[in-house]
C-alpha cells in the first residue's frame, strides 16, 4: 500500500475520489523532508451499459512509465549568472543587446560572422549568425543560477547555403521534487489471520479475518478451509454473498455453523466449534487490481528550501506525465498544492528542550512592556463587528465570519489571509494574498490577485494582475490581460486583453478578441487590444478568423465587412503564417476604400492585422475567433 494512491481521469485531468466514483479530490499538502510512496493509476471513462455502476476503466499501461513532480510555473531564475563559449559571468537577467554585445567577443563567433540578440518576452534569447552557413553550436558549461535551473542551448536552424543559423538560449528552474514511477502497482492479496481458535468445552467458535491489500477493481476470488475452496466471489460482495458461497462447502455441517462480518474488502468468518478447525486462506488468481505505476517521490531536496525561501508555507504546482516507449508525453494533471515546512527534522531529531520556569523579576519586565503599549485592540479570535476603518499589519487568519465595516473588507469562510486591498468582498477557502482594490473573491484556493476591479471565483486561479477582469473556473493562472473574461481549466498565461478565454483542459483553448484601430489618410495602421500587440504564446497554435467592420465616422451609411481567415504558430518564438483565405465576399454599404492584410511580426511574437484605408475618417473593429492548441 502506498502513502498517497492517485486516480486520474486522464481527459481532464482531474484526481477521482474512488474507482466507483465520479466525484473529484485534490492532492493533500506536501511536506519538506518527507519520502514519500505513490501510485498513479491513469482511468477512462465507461462508456458501456455498465457505466452507471462502474464508471471507469483501466486503460491499457503496457511499456509506460509516469512522472510525478512538485515545482512552480514561473520557470525563470530570479538571481545567478551562466556562460556561453568563453563569456563567463552572464546576468540571469540580461538583456539582448548586452547578451548580443557580449557574444560577439567570443573568438568562435567572431570568426563565423557575428550575430545579433533578441531577447523574448516570457524568457529565453534567440541567437542569429550574421552570415549565410552552418555554425559552430554555442555551449555553455557552467552556471550559479537560483532558483538552482538548468540551462538548455536549442538548435532552430543549423544554417546552409541560403539559410542563417539561429539558436535558441533558455534557463529553466528546476522541479523542487521530481520522480519516475516505473514498478507495476503491487498485485492484490488477502491477508488472512487466525483471530480466535476454537473451543467446543466453551462453545468458543472459530474466527478468521480476511484484509485485502489493495484496491480491486473487478474479477473474483474463492476462499480455502484447509484444500477446499468456495465458488467463486465477486470482488465486491457483500457479507451474504460471501456467507452463501461458504455453506456450500461439504466440511460445513449446516448453514447455521457459519457467520460473516463486512464485505469483499475486509471481512471476517465465525465457525462453530462444533465443527473441524481449518486453515484458511483466499485465492485472488481472478481479481483485478490497479495497473498504474508505483514509486517514490523526495521532498527533501535543496529545490525545495528554495520553494520555501524561509516561508511555512508555499505554494507550488503538482504535475504528472504519461511516457509511453514511443517517446509520447501526455501532462494528465496539473494543480495546485500546499508544500508545508517540516517541524521534525529529517535528520537525527533532537529532544524538546524541557521547560523553563519565568522568575518573578521576568515577569514583572514583561508586565511592564504590556503597561507601556498604547492603542486599541481587538481579540479577532471571537465572532464580532468591528465599527470603523481599520488596518490590519500582521499575517492574522480570520474564521468563521469576522466582519470589518467602513473602508476596508468583508472576510467571510476559513483560512483567508493576508488581504490588503479595499473595498474587497472575500469569501469561501484559502483565498489568500489578495491586494486589488473592489474586487470580489470567492471560492477556493485563489492566491495572488492584484488586478483591480476584478470577480474571482472558482478555484486555483492564481497570479492574476489584469484588471477589470472576470476569471473562474480551475486552474486559470497568470492571467495579464486586461478587460476580459477567463473561465474553463488549465487557460493559464493570458496577455491578451478585450479577450475571452474559454480552457478546455492542457492545451486546448478557444479565445475570442475585440480590437480596433482608427485611420484617416492611406498610412497602413494595425488593431490593437486595448493598445497592445496580439501576442501569440510560445508554444501555441492558432487556426483564426478575423471578422472586420469598418466604417466612415462622418458618414455611417459608408460601411464594409471583411473576413479573413488562417493558422499560425509560435516554435519558440519563430512565428510562421499560412496563406490567408478570403472567408466569402467583402460586403460594402455605400463608398468605402478599405483593405487588410495579415503577417507576423517575429520581434514582437505577435499576429498584424493591418488596416489602409484613404482620407476618409475611418474607424475600424475587429473580432478574431481563435482555437488555440498547446
Amino acid at each position: 500500500m502506498r502513502d498517497t494512491e492517485l486516480l486520474i481521469d486522464q481527459a481532464t485531468g482531474a484526481i477521482v475520489e474512488s474507482i466507483d466514483s465520479t466525484l473529484t479530490a485534490q492532492p493533500e499538502r506536501f511536506v519538506f523532508g518527507d519520502n514519500l510512496g505513490i501510485s498513479v493509476t491513469p482511468l477512462e471513462r465507461n462508456t458501456g451499459f455498465d457505466a452507471a455502476d462502474k464508471p471507469w476503466r483501466l486503460i491499457d499501461m503496457s511499456n509506460k512509465t509516469i512522472k510525478v513532480a512538485i515545482g512552480t510555473k514561473e520557470r525563470n531564475p530570479t538571481n545567478g549568472t551562466f556562460n556561453i563559449n568563453t563569456i563567463d559571468d552572464i546576468a540571469y537577467n540580461v538583456s539582448g543587446e548586452e547578451l548580443e554585445t557580449a557574444l560577439n567577443t567570443d573568438a568562435t563567433i567572431t570568426s563565423e560572422g557575428g550575430c545579433k540578440v533578441s531577447a523574448l518576452s516570457k524568457g529565453g534569447w534567440k541567437v542569429t549568425f550574421l552570415t549565410l552557413g552552418a555554425k559552430t553550436a554555442l555551449t555553455s558549461t557552467t552556471n550559479d543560477l537560483t532558483p538552482t535551473a538548468t540551462l538548455s542551448i536549442d538548435t532552430i536552424n543549423a544554417g546552409g547555403a541560403t539559410e542563417f543559423a539561429s539558436f535558441f538560449i533558455r534557463t529553466e528552474t528546476n522541479a523542487a521534487s521530481s520522480g519516475t514511477l516505473l514498478d507495476d502497482i503491487d498485485a492484490l492479496a488477502y491477508t488472512v489471520a487466525t483471530v480466535q481458535a476454537p473451543d467446543a468445552v466453551t462453545n468458543q467458535p472459530a474466527i478468521y479475518s480476511f484484509e485485502l491489500v489493495g484496491l480491486p477493481v473487478g474479477g473474483t476470488f474463492s476462499i480455502g478451509l484447509d484444500s477446499a475452496f468456495t465458488r467463486q466471489i465477486g470482488y465486491d460482495a457483500d457479507s451474504e454473498e460471501i456467507n452463501e458461497a461458504l455453506i456450500q462447502l461439504t466440511q460445513l455441517a449446516s448453514a447455521e455453523s457459519v457467520s460473516v462480518e463486512g464485505s469483499a474488502k475486509s471481512f471476517a468468518v465465525s465457525i462453530s466449534p462444533d465443527v473441524a478447525s481449518f486453515t484458511a486462506s483466499a485465492d485472488v488468481t481472478n481479481l483485478q487490481g490497479l495497473n498504474g505505476k508505483q514509486g517514490e517521490l523526495n521532498i527533501n531536496t535543496v529545490e525545495m528550501i528554495e520553494l520555501l525561501n524561509g516561508n511555512s508555507t508555499a505554494q507550488g504546482t503538482f504535475e504528472i506525465v504519461l511516457d509511453d516507449s514511443a517517446g509520447t508525453s501526455k501532462t494528465i494533471h496539473q494543480s495546485s498544492v500546499e508544500i508545508a515546512q517540516d517541524v521534525i527534522s529529517s535528520n537525527a531529531p533532537a529532544p524538546s528542550p524541557l521547560i523553563e520556569y519565568a522568575l518573578k523579576s521576568d515577569l514583572d519586565a514583561l508586565q511592564a512592556e504590556v503597561d507601556a503599549i498604547t492603542g486599541n485592540y481587538v481579540d479577532l479570535t471571537t465572532a464580532q463587528t468591528i465599527a470603523g476603518e481599520k488596518t490590519f499589519t500582521d499575517a492574522s487568519t480570520f474564521n468563521s465570519g469576522v466582519s470589518i465595516s467602513g473602508s476596508t473588507t468583508t472576510f467571510q469562510g476559513n483560512f483567508n489571509g493576508n488581504n490588503s486591498g479595499n473595498f474587497c468582498l472575500i469569501s469561501g477557502a484559502f483565498n489568500n494574498t489578495n491586494s486589488g482594490n473592489f474586487c470580489s473573491i470567492t471560492g477556493q484556493d485563489n492566491k495572488s490577485n492584484t488586478g483591480d476591479y476584478c470577480s474571482i471565483s472558482g478555484a486555483n486561479n492564481d497570479n492574476n494582475s489584469g484588471i477589470y477582469c472576470s476569471i473562474s473556473g480551475s486552474n486559470n493562472d497568470n492571467n495579464s490581460g486586461e478587460y476580459c473574461s477567463i473561465s474553463g481549466q488549465f487557460a493559464s498565461n493570458n496577455n491578451l486583453s478585450n479577450a475571452r478565454v474559454h480552457g478546455g483542459g492542457a492545451n486546448a483553448r478557444i479565445i475570442d478578441l475585440a480590437g480596433k484601430a482608427e485611420t484617416s489618410d492611406a498610412t497602413p495602421t494595425d488593431i490593437k487590444l486595448n493598445g497592445q500587440d496580439i501576442v501569440i504564446p510560445q508554444g501555441a497554435a492558432w487556426s483564426f478568423t478575423a471578422t472586420i467592420t469598418v466604417s466612415d465616422s462622418s458618414n455611417r451609411s459608408n460601411a464594409k465587412k471583411i473576413v479573413r481567415s488562417g493558422l499560425v504558430c509560435n516554435n519558440a518564438g519563430t512565428l510562421s503564417v499560412s496563406s490567408i483565405d478570403t472567408v466569402g465576399t467583402d460586403q460594402t454599404l455605400g463608398s468605402v476604400t478599405a483593405s487588410v492584410s495579415i503577417t507576423t511580426d517575429n520581434p514582437t511574437e505577435s499576429l498584424k492585422i493591418t488596416c489602409t484605408g484613404d482620407t476618409a475618417s475611418l474607424q475600424w473593429a475587429a473580432r478574431i475567433d481563435i482555437t488555440q492548441a498547446g
